[in-house]
Order: C-alpha cells, then structure tokens, then sequence
C-alpha cells in the first residue's frame, strides 16, 4: 500500500483514539464527536472484482439517486484496486461530501468522520497530481472548506485554523463570509482562535 495513503489511516486511527472512551476535549471541555475511520486498513485483504471504472459508474448512479451511503461502500472497495487513482480519488472527495452533508443535522459525528476523510482523500489528490484541473482544483477548496467548517462546529481551533491555512494557499479569499456561517458561530467564541482567523484572513 502507498506510503501516503497509509498516513491517511494513521491520522483517522489517531482521530478514533483521541475521541474514544471518554471522547476528545474541545474548547468548551464537551465532548467532540467520535471518529472512525472510514478507510479500508486491511493490508492483506483480496482485491476485489471489477474495474474502478466500474465502482466509478456505480457511484454515479448512487449519487444520483441520492445513495451516499451505497456510493462510498463500492468506491472504498476500489481504494484496494488501485488507491491512487486519479478518478477514483475525485469520486471519493464527492460521495463523501455528500454523504457528510446528508449527515449535517442527523448524525453530527458522521458529518465530521465523513468531513475528515474526505479531506485525507483531497490531500492525496492534491499531493499526487501536479496537473490539476480546474475542476479538481474547485473540488479540493470546497473540500478544505468543508473541512475547517466540521473542525470548527467541533471547536477545534488548532484543527480549524490549519484547513483554513490550506484553504487560503488554494487561493480562498472571501473569510468575510466565513464570520456570518452558522458553521462557524461557535469557534468565533473562542479568542485565540479569533486572532488567528484574523491573521490567515489578513495573509499574515
């Protein structure tokens, strides 16, 4: 297995374990969502049957008919195929998103377990293919907006205030916005992570 795509399993594994048991401390001392990861960890698992073209078609159609869920299920499958495949890697970061967005109210440690791995998928899109399109490009700023908001509604300051730094390196400017999202209202409480949004918000 790609080295990369194993840090991407470490840092969900490392997520599971600060928020086992009695869960991981927020700014707020509450307890943040759970978070399991979402990646297939098994190194000596068979390769299953098909093309990722496939699974790719497959999950289109999912998507389509508003399946989320099933659309994840045939595409993980497809990340022990070939994990770095370019296609396969932008329709994860989608069915994903959308799984996470279908989850915002109804399952908030979904939203943020989906959100986190959708941006570990992003990153190694980002990191693998120089070439991107413009297409791609779109999809990992929304990505990394996606993110810092799933961090944020948790009040992670140190998590949040990282994506947004990534963010703003994928050419983000509009952090005004960002003051008046829901997603965002209650690490706004926070100061130190106030003077921090001003500074990436700033360039500083």
């Amino acid at each position: 297995m790609h080295p990369s795509i194993r840090s991407i399993q470490v840092s969900l594994v490392v997520a599971v374990s600060l928020s086992a048991g009695c869960g991981s401390k927020t700014t707020d001392d509450s307890v943040s969502p759970v978070v399991e990861s979402a990646v297939p960890v098994s190194k000596t698992a068979p390769k299953p049957a098909g093309t990722i073209a496939e699974r790719i078609e497959k999950a289109k159609k999912s998507l389509a008919d508003g399946d989320a869920e099933a659309a994840i299920v045939v595409l993980d499958e497809g990340v022990l195929i070939d994990p770095l495949n370019r296609d396969l890697l932008a329709m994860l970061i989608r069915a994903y998103t959308a799984g996470a967005e279908k989850a915002k109210s109804a399952d908030p440690a979904k939203f943020y377990r989906y959100n986190v791995t959708c941006g570990g998928y992003m990153r190694e899109l980002r990191d693998k293919f120089a070439d991107l399109t413009s297409e791609e490009k779109a999809l990992i700023m929304s990505t990394l907006r996606n993110e810092a908001a799933a961090h944020a509604k948790s009040k992670r300051v140190e998590e949040t205030t990282g994506s947004l730094r990534e963010l703003k390196g994928a050419g983000f400017a509009d952090f005004e916005s960002l003051r008046k999202d829901p997603d965002f209202e209650a690490i706004f409480e926070v100061e130190s992570f106030r003077k921090d949004f001003d500074a990436i918000a700033s360039g500083k």
